[in-house]
């Protein structure tokens, strides 16, 4: 393994930074051969997803629950949950985190249902770390609902989920479409999973009291689970609406147990229409919202329903849920989610970023990037269905999403994501179809106030965490400061190029909009900054993305008139970050910093300091080159940790069955996971973060330094 040495040291009169800036150069050249060996179909990226064990291990379920486990790789889905156990016999929600019950319960069961003796040493050790948390009386709810399905655990111990939810309009306080997008999409199959309360068979037989798993639980002979918040703690927090979702959870519990006149055939029909609505948001591909989640449970509701094998929707959605795994040296696994979509914009804007000027960029670059915008727009959702029309049926669609096969619910950020590649490819791209319809979706879908969730609009009903079911308070997709700095600075390069290059008449056609949304935006960033100057993030982990996605978005408004106030706002961020940098040089922010309260401001946590990552450095970098010169200090000692660290790390993966062993370049590795899917609960690791975000960084250093010459 090697890498650039760093010039720190060198005995040279020459600045620091001209000569980081020669070797920043080499490193973006062999960033750049790796991006290119890493491009699928020579027009876009897609890189690895990684999570916890949970998604692998519901994959096995999900095989036994339709009794076609035969077809399981047995071997290589052992090697891989093995590989990823603790030493104190847990599994984790990501690699610094401490062991997790319910994902070590999960693993568990899946290894067992693959053939590991309950006997061997990696089971003994992982079912006395599962009793020394509590057994199986405590775990959450979708790890309740797994259980139930094969019998573990009474269906009795699982939060209420009336079909008739589906029959509720959307004007109400609680309909489905109050819901986020992805609690939605698989909220309304597990309506009808609940409502079948199915008990599938194991290799023990089929049984509504299996003792399959007896040895997890601490009193076998007495299965009594945690269902929820006990009413003394909501009382003693002063949790009215926690107290008043138990209650209407309980009353509906015992409803459900009576037969009243006319409620068979009401709850038959809202049945239905769930099957309709699952059936009907069902992608061509097979794929329900190009997220593993809703793709596994609409599969067992569809054959709870009836729909038999040879289906052609049954066997698409069987084909879809192949397309999540990935078989390598570490064994098989499946992953949450598939991130073509959003990896593409930000390699293109990375790959942008390490050309000073357009004719910079050698044929190849300039090949890969037009091939990949073409490729971005070839799938944008133009003239698409939606759930986000039920709230915003006057506007048309334009959006990007962020995997393949997602045309229900087009994403925000890699929408913006999408512009901003577009526009730094090519400034006149504002006259553009594609773009004018991004940025139209875009304008269309502000929330009221001021700022953009990830896909929906006022998505922002809190009080539906309160709900039983919701022990993970991710039912909500609220406005955040990182997807709308990623907006404002999507609208910031757009008011630029009219500023340089449209004629008078469009741009004030176009600016008026665009302008208007960026002043409420901007006070919705202003009043979410944290006391410490910093912003939490809401997709990227945590503070450091948060501060950053900020940061660079406020920049183009900085200097403009009227936003004198700005400036104080902009040098508090950029003190945080610079107190937050490590003794290496690079920034590291543990994903624990979701987790750990701040007693000062409930809700809130506090910035929790870990290794460097490759990633993170570079959100800090691109923020604070926004504001300060390449020869500021923290800028060079991260600018020198980033080109130090970069290696050949990669080489002799496969892609899509292609071995690259025989590929130049060079990467960064990161082990850590620096992005929430659900904050404290699933952290995600991209594959290509460790490589776009550097290079961005690396380039916009060589671009500023040679600007200020």
């Amino acid at each position: 393994m090697t890498s650039i040495q760093t010039v720190e040291n060198a005995e040279d009169s020459e600045p620091l930074e001209d000569r980081l800036a020669k070797q920043c150069r080499e490193s973006i050249l062999a960033a750049r051969r790796y991006a290119f060996a890493y491009m699928i179909s020579g027009d876009h990226w897609n890189g690895e997803v990684r999570s916890n064990v949970t998604i692998t291990a519901e994959y096995v379920f999900l095989y036994h629950y339709l009794g076609i486990d035969e077809r399981l790789d047995r071997n290589a889905l052992i090697s891989f949950l093995e590989s990823q156990q603790l030493p104190d016999g847990s599994w984790s929600i990501a690699p610094e985190h401490p062991g997790d019950l319910s994902v070590s319960c999960e693993a568990y069961l899946a290894l067992k249902l693959l053939g590991v003796s309950p006997k061997a040493q990696k089971m003994e050790s992982a079912r006395a770390f599962i009793q020394s948390k509590g057994g199986l009386s405590s775990v959450r709810v979708f790890t309740r609902i797994y259980l139930a399905m094969f019998g573990l655990m009474s269906w009795d111990y699982v939060p209420q989920l009336l079909p008739e939810l589906i029959l509720v309009h959307d004007s109400a306080p609680i309909s489905i479409y109050r819901f986020s997008s992805w609690a939605r999409v698989t909220l309304v199959p597990l309506i009808v999973i609940c409502y079948h309360r199915p008990v599938f068979a194991l290799p023990n037989g089929r049984s509504s009291s299996n003792d399959y798993l007896d040895e997890l639980w601490l009193h076998p002979s007495r299965k009594v689970v945690k269902y929820a918040i006990p009413y003394r703690n909501l009382v003693q927090n002063r949790n009215f609406v926690g107290m008043c979702a138990k209650f209407a959870d309980t009353v509906l519990f015992y409803l459900s147990k009576i037969r009243l006149p006319g409620s068979y055939m009401l709850r038959q029909y809202a049945v239905r229409k769930c099957v309709e609505w699952i059936l009907a948001h069902q992608e061509p591909s097979g794929d329900w919202a190009g997220i593993f989640p809703p793709l596994h449970a609409s599969i067992v509701a569809i054959h709870l329903e009836g729909i038999p094998f040879d289906d052609l929707r049954f066997q698409r959605a069987l084909q879809a849920i192949e397309r999540f795994t990935i078989t390598d040296r570490l064994g098989k696994r499946a992953q949450p989610c598939v991130s073509a979509g959003w990896d593409t914009a930000l390699m293109v804007t990375a790959l942008l970023d390490t050309c000073r000027e357009p004719d910079d960029a050698t044929s190849e670059v300039r090949q890969c990037i037009d091939s990949a915008i073409q490729w971005m727009n070839n799938r944008q959702s133009i003239g698409c269905p939606g759930d986000w029309r039920i709230y915003r049926p006057l506007i048309n669609s334009g959006g990007h999403a962020f995997g393949y096969f997602n045309s229900w619910y087009p994403d925000l950020d890699d929408t913006q994501a999408v512009v901003v590649a577009c526009m730094k490819a090519d400034s006149t791209s504002i006259t553009s179809d594609h773009v004018v319809a991004a940025l139209e979706w875009l304008l269309g879908m502000q929330s009221s106030d001021g700022g953009w969730s990830a896909f929906d609009y006022d998505n922002d009903k809190l009080y539906l965490n309160q709900i039983p079911f919701s022990d993970m308070d991710a039912l909500c997709d609220p406005a955040t400061a990182d997807v709308t700095g990623g907006v404002l600075e999507a609208f910031g390069l757009v008011l630029q190029a009219y500023e340089t290059s449209m004629e008078t008449m469009t741009r004030t056609a176009m600016t008026a909009k665009i302008e208007k949304a960026c002043e409420s935006a901007i006070n919705f960033v202003l009043k979410h900054q944290e006391s410490n100057g910093s912003w939490w993030g809401r997709w990227g982990c945590n503070y450091t993305y948060g501060t950053s996605k900020a940061l660079v978005g406020l920049k183009y408004f900085i200097t403009r008139k009227g936003y004198g106030a700005l400036f104080e706002v902009v040098q508090h961020g950029v003190d945080f970050l610079c107190r937050c940098q490590n003794p290496d040089g690079g920034w590291g922010e543990s994903t624990l910093s979701y987790v750990e309260p701040i007693s000062t401001a409930p809700g809130h946590v506090e910035y929790v300091a870990a290794d460097s990552t490759p990633s993170q450095t570079a959100w800090a970098l691109i923020a604070l080159l926004a504001y300060r010169p390449t020869s500021d200090e923290h800028i060079t000692k991260g600018i020198s940790f980033l080109v130090r660290t970069q290696t050949e790390e990669g080489h002799g993966r496969q892609v899509n069955g292609c071995n690259l062993g025989d590929r130049t370049g060079r990467s960064w590795p990161e082990p850590s996971y620096t992005a929430p899917v659900v904050p404290g609960h699933m952290m995600l690791g991209y594959e290509f973060y460790s490589h776009y975000w550097p290079m961005m960084a690396l380039g916009r250093f060589v671009t500023k330094k040679a600007q200020e010459g």
